[in-house]
């Protein structure tokens, strides 16, 4: 967890950060993609701004009834095992 704090502080540039964010990330929890997204409350709508993998979806939608709220809605994050 440390490690994740310093590579967030490490660089200005962030497609940077969200690799290595990614990679070490693996070392922790066992994922297929993962990505980073951006809530916007005031216009009710997420952005993708990083996905770990090619991902076929828009990169901003709705934000209700999404995992994304979900996740927003619960103080301990979500973790979603299919």
């Amino acid at each position: 967890m440390a490690e994740i704090g310093r590579i967030i502080s490490s660089s200005l540039d962030i497609h940077e950060v969200y690799e290595a964010f990614a990679a070490e990330l693996a070392k922790l929890v066992s994922f297929e993609w993962a990505s980073v997204n951006l809530v916007d409350l005031k216009d009710q709508k997420v952005t993708i701004t990083y996905a770990s993998s090619e991902l076929i979806v828009p990169k901003s939608f709705p934000l209700a009834g999404t995992f994304t709220w979900a996740a927003a809605s619960e103080p301990t994050g979500l973790v979603v095992d299919f």
